[in-house]
């Protein structure tokens, strides 16, 4: 729904490049508008609209009926009722996930902190006007999405048994989109597809990484790693933070301290581990400084309120300008900056800092002025009726009267400040593809829906404290929903010092997070993990875990990356009819719809207790039962925990109904990459339900940065009682995987106990046509199958895998006679 007020000679702002033209075409066309469930007001009534049930006017989602609706030059207000108490999303936001009473200021800002919903607002880095609703049928969610760069008020009243929603806008039209009722899933796939599904990304991104801001010199560095080394810690990747620049200049080396840096990396390299270098957005103002020098000749930075100059700020290295990324000649600019860099500097990925953008003065800042907190005079602000942040719009960033090229109609800061990081995003993402020939590894500070298409996001300066640790799991959850599913937090945190209990349990969290990655300030203790012994061993456990686990993980960031959905999510979303999942909404998450993660998020805890819907749920990776399914009830249980951290345990859980991939080699402590395991083949691990019913799938593809969308191989796993189908459901046959992690060498089936008399396996191969017979072997309710002597189980050579109860003769080459005969549920 798009609506716009006409004013003789004003043009209203639109937001850019988010959503597609055609997208929005092609929604337009698929239902007229009494078949959606959308109404609005006939003509001589008050101006109302409401989404709902096509067939019953009395059933909505949300309704503006009887609710203000103001419509002014850089203000629209707008109210809905929405027909539930439970809503999640805006951001970004230190806070639970679940939206409570308060106002929510959408601007991007360099800050972290608790969002309590009390104006000045906390907001952060990046802004996203996106919620979503779970309705009272609780099997349905819907959701609401503004598309809107200028500074956003939404202010939330929860009303009985709804929600009532106040959105104030600055600037801009109302550019909303509406998703009708639907599964969590379909709704979230519905609305990625509209800003664009996640960034495909490299195999190695899925490993350990560890950064901080104070590594002193090469010496210091090659130090780090000699004590991974050392302490056999798995390490993928090494970040730097601004250490390595001359006077904090961006695209510098400073070679007094940092000599050498470029051979480190092709070493590091050898032995497969990758790098990822900061680049911040502020250009220092040196006449003899080449990039500055070069920027300004080319005429592609931000323009300041003098004329043809440009705007002035200060970042780390002093007084600087910013890269207008709307100028024709800036991707050039950028491309060759990048370009140079990487030949001293041969960075795998790239951490697109303080973009939102940050500036340490407020505003402008002209040279003769002390630019610590100076407060620019603008006569902009008497355009505003209302200022959402409840402070100074220009707190900590560039002045909002800054201009974009293209003139002085559509282009202030104003409208594109929020766009700054998406817009370094794209222009950085094609120097990946189109010159380096890679998939884009970028993480971005600043954040807008669309950013997902081209980077990532990690959360930003948080402390060293159990609440913020609690904090990420919530903070998690709201970028699935944004689309921007690989995040995570600085594992023992940014500011302050973790202590060795606090670390090792952020540490056992973070192994789950999308993105794993250790983190900390100039300021704060050294928390590498090998710096304590129990540390240590903790640590190497949980990244051992981490990466038995890989080809799952790769596969479901994947399947987001093909087609949206989200990865890390709470339990209610995989259980949505079981209300009790609202007490543990911020402390466990599923990864995928498999793996259920309850981590220990309070110091000295030796057993806990949480709630476990109704389902059968075992141990991982010992495949224990832990409880069993309840068919006289709709809910399930509280289950005590045992978590010590002198036993190291995760607390991690597999779901029945569930298939997923293991590897247990990487346990070894000689895997200490893992792009290891792709030389190692897998186990296909096959929970069923009480039905007997199972599903999973599993994705291959060669990392290539532009034939993602043709060349991979994506098979669909599905159990029924005594058989199991893989289907190559994505992808294409033309494509060839070479790597060992296709082969199966076993398959483990829990929950067995309905096949305890199996007498004979077999595997259909659909590429040779014929059967082949596998060695079983039953134990305490787990059924293992196994290939024979001499065959090898590739995923691209199987249709069928299949148990019985007697043996017989086959001699058909089709796989439908070999499942005739079924073993009953009673064998």
């Amino acid at each position: 729904m798009e609506i716009s007020r006409v004013d003789p000679g004003h043009v209203p702002w639109r937001v850019p490049d988010v959503v597609d033209d055609v997208i929005r075409r092609t929604h337009r066309s698929t239902k007229k508008i009494d078949e959606s469930g959308f109404r609005v007001a006939p003509l001589g009534v008050p101006f109302a609209f409401e989404l709902g049930s096509p067939d019953d006017t009395r059933d909505f989602v949300f309704t503006s009926r009887n609710l203000p609706f103001v419509y002014l030059k850089n203000f629209i207000h707008m109210k809905f009722m929405v027909n539930s108490r439970h809503i999640f999303g805006l951001g970004e936001r230190v806070s639970k996930f679940e939206l409570e009473d308060g106002i929510y200021s959408l601007w991007n800002y360099d800050n972290v902190a608790e969002e309590t919903g009390i104006p000045p607002g906390n907001n952060m880095y990046g802004s996203h006007a996106f919620y979503l609703i779970h309705l009272h049928n609780p099997k349905l969610f819907a959701a609401v999405f503004f598309l809107n760069s200028n500074p956003i008020d939404i202010k939330i009243r929860h009303v009985g048994m709804q929600t009532q929603v106040d959105h104030i806008f600055t600037g801009g039209i109302v550019d909303a989109f509406f998703i009708q009722s639907g599964t969590v899933e379909q709704v979230m796939q519905s609305y990625h597809y509209l800003i664009g599904n996640p960034v495909p990304l490299p195999y190695w991104a899925f490993g350990y990484h560890q950064s901080r801001w104070g590594y002193r010199d090469i010496i210091h560095l090659k130090d780090v790693v000699h004590k991974f080394e050392e302490f056999n810690i798995p390490l993928d990747t090494i970040w730097m933070d601004k250490d390595y620049m001359e006077n904090y200049r961006v695209f510098t080396i400073n070679e007094k301290k940092w000599y050498g840096l470029n051979q480190f990396i092709k070493e590091q390299h050898e032995k497969g581990r990758h790098f990822v270098a900061i680049v911040d957005p502020g250009i220092a103002i040196d006449p003899h400084y080449t990039v500055y020098a070069d920027g300004l000749e080319r005429g592609v930075y931000l323009q300041g309120s003098g004329k043809d100059q440009p705007l002035v700020g200060v970042t780390w290295p002093g007084y600087s300008v910013w890269i207008d990324f709307l100028h024709p000649a800036a991707e050039s600019f950028w491309e060759e900056c990048l370009a140079h860099f990487h030949e001293k500097v041969p960075f795998d990925g790239l951490w697109l800092d303080m973009n939102e953008p940050s500036n340490f003065c407020d505003g402008e800042c002209p040279d003769e002025t002390h630019y610590i907190y100076y407060q620019f005079p603008l006569d902009f602000y008497d355009d505003l009726y209302y200022n959402p942040t409840h402070r100074g719009i220009e707190r900590g960033t560039v002045s909002m009267e800054a201009l974009h090229y293209g003139g002085t109609v559509h282009q202030p800061e104003f409208n594109y400040h929020n766009l700054y990081g998406l817009m370094q995003s794209r222009t950085t993402a094609r120097f990946f593809m189109a010159k380096l020939g890679k998939r884009p590894f970028i993480i971005s500070s600043s954040t807008f829906p669309g950013i997902g298409r081209y980077a990532s996001h990690w959360l930003g300066d948080n402390h060293s404290s159990w609440h913020f640790m609690e904090y990420s799991i919530a903070g998690i959850f709201n970028f699935q929903l944004f689309g921007i599913p690989f995040v995570g937090a600085d594992i023992c945190g940014f500011e302050g010092n973790a202590t060795i209990n606090l670390c090792s349990r952020w540490m056992q969290l973070g192994a789950f997070y999308p993105m794993m990655r250790n983190h900390n300030g100039p300021k704060g203790a050294p928390q590498e993990p090998y710096i304590d012994p129990r540390l240590a061993s903790i640590s190497r456990k949980a990244i051992h875990t981490r990466y038995s686990l890989a080809r799952y993980i790769y596969s479901e960031y994947m399947h987001a990356a093909h087609r949206g959905g989200i990865i890390f999510k709470p339990v209610l979303f995989e259980f949505p009819e079981d209300n009790n999942t609202y007490s543990i909404l911020d402390t466990t998450f599923m990864f995928g719809s498999a793996l259920r993660v309850t981590p220990v998020l309070e110091d000295k805890v030796d057993v806990m207790t949480s709630y476990f819907p109704n389902s059968d749920w075992f141990e991982f990776p010992s495949f224990k039962k832990v409880m069993s399914y309840n068919h006289s009830s709709r809910y399930g249980k509280n289950l005590e925990l045992h978590c010590s951290l002198d036993s190291e345990k995760l607390n991690v859980h597999i779901k029945a109904g569930s298939i997923f991939s293991y590897q247990d080699q990487a346990m070894d402590l000689s895997i200490n990459t893992i792009t290891k395991l792709l030389d190692h083949p897998i186990k296909l691990v096959v929970v069923p339900d009480h039905y007997e019913l199972a599903y999973g799938n599993i994705y291959y593809d060669d990392e290539h940065p532009v034939n993602f969308r043709t060349q991979f191989h994506d098979y669909n796993i599905e159990l029924h009682k005594n058989t199991i189908k893989i289907v190559l459901a994505a992808g294409t046959d033309r494509f060839t995987y070479n790597k060992a992690d296709q082969t199966i060498t076993h398959v483990i089936i829990l929950n067995a106990a309905n096949y305890h008399n199996t007498q004979c396996a077999k595997v259909y191969d659909k590429v040779d046509h014929t059967f082949r017979q596998l060695k079983h072997e039953f134990n305490g309710e787990i059924l293992t199958l196994s290939p024979q002597e001499g065959y090898t189980m590739l995923f691209s050579r199987i249709e069928t895998i299949s148990w019985y109860n007697t043996c017989l003769l086959y001699t058909s080459p089709s796989p439908r006679d070999a499942t005739l005969s079924r073993m009953p549920s009673s064998a």
